[in-house]
């Protein structure tokens, strides 16, 4: 008997993996591959299992809804049941967390909040896919004969996110972001949907293969029983993602920029926060559903609407959309069984996806825009060599420039390959042409705002060049903290062999040490695919070398700017896609008799080990399951994930009372979101805004008087975050000190040395000191009791003690430091320093 050596390497590689990794890691390695449910001492594990049982429950029944819709005449029956339902999802989960919240909403909860998901979900995928399909009309990138109705649908979405977002943006620089003005474009969009979407139903609709025959297919292959598992993620990631916002970088500047725009109604630039500069492509779609909030009385505005998570969300569904029509047209007619559930399948499996699709983030819009410019460039060069693949590839670019400057190190990778294989395939260089012109086009109102308004286009980036953007200490301190990421820093110092072990070690260190990497898991079946990925790739057929070089491309951007797994998302999708026609030339290699055998075998692993990586997304549903359905007040909900929060709506209730409303610096709250205009925060990577104006200030009485001038009547401290970590009272040493020295200091502690400059030599830098004196003596302001987030038991600061010692300490005792976790601070408006004072005794 002739043994066949692919599925025999598959398994000898599993068991080799697994063996390795418990070896190394013990039995800790089990959690890190996903495969933690399986054994015994797991708490969490029975949440798993009742929170799948509910999820697939809902599911069936929704299953069960689009069953009889699709089964109606209107409904074209050239699309087929799994494509219907898939373009229908996001809408369909919408309408149903709607109806779950009218069933069991706690009495009480703002009924925006539950006919939210349905609004949204249902208006803004009807208003892009609607405008792209026009748009796409007109300029003719879909052709009348295109039978695939899913890439239809994946074209026409790609232009209406493109062409959305950039009427926003223009509409947010000429003054336009009024909420109704918003809502008149949405209304203007959804108009342009019916002329979109009604031309293509009519062009559609015949009678074809039934449903029922369809669906009773699904019985004999088990590659649909995946699909099913696809569904339940997708229902996962969109339920979950209908929270309240509580992340950190969707309420640093994902979602507070757009929500700065509606209340100043237009572009505005966040002060002391230069991400205010980056592209916002993705937060100008975000604006949509946050506008919501403007349809409530101002006194009721709380922040709460989710509609900016479900937009990042959607981005996640379009690049599993993108996994599925790519898979398609790579995929062999011969081969069985189809398998085309697998690179969704397992690209939504991944840990960390579905959790990181449910935040405002921008992760997966920028991967969209990666994946479909190498997913047209690929139907360029090997499908039609339609101009139309080209511009659409252009088109993508262009909307990952949008969205990220990341694309800026993509685009020169993807035209890197471009001229190559133009070369060596003998295009005409015309085809350049889209591939430059159309990503400068759409990324030019961003461009040409940053240059007009700083003198940078690429701002706060290219400092040195253009002259405004990250000083020396901002680069190199954020060249350190992205180098802690997957020991980044040490592999700096490597030697050249060193280094290439390391970079092809990393992948695995991802999988069994996620801590290292940002604790974004990537779990195990990623590692557990090699064989199926090089089984894929090798002497498969033309097209593999192009998907070969952008993966090298997309790893080393990973692997040597920043290793966080979310920045990879692009990586993991090409190579699961790959590693999918693996599993399927695997399949095929197997004799006709024991095919369906091995078939059933290995989705059965598939799906159990895809379940139990996903175990967080599921744990999460059942933990934050009363508040999706708003069973219980969002509120209660933000309090216990942000313990800040209720002092901050404590203070903003405050503010509300005063005859005029008062300008708040935040100093250690980082998140500004729930915190309404006029506000000044600082982002995590710039320089604290005391810190500047502690080096540039005499003493702590000066501090007060520079704030004062400022026009800071407020100032909230959260000591928690601000004091209570060396790490942040290193950076507030080195934002402090002289620029030179810092940047050393912090090149030191990349390098793993001791740096020249610590908090024990703290006496030695004056504005440092005069920095948290003035936290403690703050003259000029008065200290207000907030009644809630008090924490009178906190420990002291150890370093208070010997800050005692300090000149600008004077008379400071050991009973008036602070015991507080969350300080407000009220400017005194008959405090006048002593210079004032002598200055008003001279006159």
């Amino acid at each position: 008997m002739r043994i066949k050596w692919r599925p025999l390497a598959l398994v000898v590689w599993g068991i080799l993996f697994v063996s390795i990794a418990v070896a190394v890691f013990g039995l800790k390695a089990f959690g890190s591959l996903g495969f933690n449910s399986f054994f015994h001492g797991v708490r969490e594990t029975p949440y798993l299992w009742l929170s799948l049982l509910q999820s697939v429950g809902q599911v069936l029944l929704l299953l069960g809804s689009l069953y009889v819709t699709h089964s109606w005449r209107f409904i074209s029956k050239r699309v087929s049941f799994i494509d219907f339902t898939l373009m229908v999802w996001p809408s369909l989960c919408g309408l149903w967390l709607t109806l779950k919240r009218f069933a069991f909403s706690s009495f009480g909860v703002d009924g925006l909040m539950v006919v939210e998901p349905l609004l949204v979900s249902v208006f803004f995928s009807i208003s892009l896919t609607g405008c792209g399909l026009l748009v796409s009309r007109v300029l003719g990138f879909i052709t009348p004969d295109e039978a695939n109705p899913l890439k239809k649908f994946l074209i026409a979405n790609l232009l209406g996110i493109v062409v959305v977002s950039i009427v926003l943006f223009l509409a947010a620089l000429l003054g336009f972001w009024e909420p109704i003005h918003l809502w008149f474009l949405l209304g203007a969009f959804l108009i342009l949907a019916l002329f979109g979407l009604f031309p293509e139903r009519a062009s559609s609709v015949s009678g074809e293969t039934p449903p029922s025959k369809e669906v009773r297919s699904w019985l004999r292959d088990p590659s649909f029983y995946a699909w099913g598992l696809v569904l339940v993620l997708l229902f996962g990631v969109f339920q979950l993602g209908w929270l309240p916002p509580d992340d950190s970088d969707e309420l640093r500047y994902h979602l507070t920029l757009p929500k700065r725009y509606l209340e100043a109604g237009q572009f505005v630039v966040l002060p002391d926060q230069l991400f205010s500069f980056f592209p916002t492509g993705m937060e100008m779609l975000m604006g949509l559903p946050l506008s919501l909030d403007w349809l409530r009385p101002e006194e009721l505005r709380q922040g709460l609407i989710g509609g900016g998570k479900f937009i990042h969300a959607y981005m996640a569904y379009l690049c599993v959309i993108l996994l599925v029509v790519w898979h398609r047209d790579l995929g062999d007619s011969e081969e069985s069984p189809s398998l085309d559930s697998l690179p969704p399948l397992l690209f939504l499996s991944i840990p960390f996806v579905p959790i990181l699709a449910s935040w405002a983030f921008v992760d997966f819009g920028s991967a969209l825009g990666w994946l479909g410019s190498a997913y047209f460039g690929w139907r360029f060069f090997y499908r039609t060599g339609s101009i139309h693949d080209a511009a659409m590839a252009g088109v993508a670019l262009g909307w990952s420039l949008m969205v990220k400057y990341t694309g800026l190190a993509w685009c020169v990778i993807f035209g890197v390959a471009w001229i190559f294989l133009s070369a060596i395939r003998k295009k005409s260089p015309a085809s350049l042409i889209p591939i430059v012109v159309i990503p400068a086009v759409l990324s030019a109102p961003w461009l040409l705002n940053n240059w007009i308004r700083t003198g940078n286009p690429f701002a706060p980036l290219l400092s040195g060049m253009f002259g405004f953007g990250f000083d020396p200490v901002q680069k190199a301190f954020y060249d350190w903290h992205a180098g802690m990421k997957g020991d980044l820093n040490g592999f700096r110092h490597l030697s050249f062999g060193a280094k290439a072990v390391d970079l092809v070690l990393l992948p695995f260190r991802a999988a069994l040490q996620p801590e290292r990497v940002e604790n974004n898991p990537i779990g195990g079946l990623i590692p557990l695919l090699l064989p199926a990925f090089i089984m894929g790739i090798w002497k498969r057929k033309k097209g593999m070398a192009w998907i070969a070089i952008l993966s090298l491309g997309c790893f080393l951007l990973w692997a040597l700017t920043y290793r966080d797994p979310r920045f990879a998302i692009p990586l993991w999708g090409l190579y699961l896609l790959i590693g999918s026609l693996g599993l399927k030339k695997t399949m095929g290699s197997i004799s006709e008799s024991h095919r369906p055998t091995f078939s059933w075998v290995a989705i059965a692993l598939i799906l159990m080990l895809s379940v139990n990586q996903s175990e967080e997304l599921f744990r999460r549903l059942y933990a934050f399951g009363p508040a999706i359905d708003c069973r219980i007040d969002p509120e209660d909900y933000l309090a216990q994930r942000l313990p800040s929060m209720r002092a901050v709506r404590e203070v903003e209730r405050r503010r509300e009372e005063e005859p005029i409303k008062p300008t708040l610096l935040l100093l250690g709250q980082e998140q500004s979101y729930y915190f309404d205009s006029p506000v000044r925060g600082t982002d995590y990577f710039d320089g604290p805004f005391l810190a500047g104006v502690a080096k540039e200030a005499s003493d702590v009485v000066a501090i007060s008087q520079r704030l004062k001038g400022e026009g800071i009547d407020w100032v909230f401290i959260n000591r928690e975050t601000l004091e209570a970590h060396p790490a942040n009272r290193l950076r507030g040493l080195w934002f402090t000190t002289n620029s030179e020295e810092a940047v050393h200091s912090i090149e030191q502690v990349s390098a793993g040395q001791q740096p020249d400059l610590d908090l024990e030599k703290a006496d030695e830098i004056p504005a440092f000191r005069r920095m948290h004196a003035w936290l403690i003596r703050h003259p000029g302001y008065k200290e207000v009791s907030l009644q809630t987030g008090q924490q009178q038991n906190r420990p002291l600061v150890e370093e208070y003690r010997d800050w005692l010692t300090w000149p600008e300490m004077r008379g400071v005792t050991v009973a008036d430091l602070p015991r507080s976790r969350y300080s407000l601070l009220v400017g005194d408006p008959e405090w006048r320093s002593s210079d004032d004072s002598r200055k008003g005794d001279e006159e």
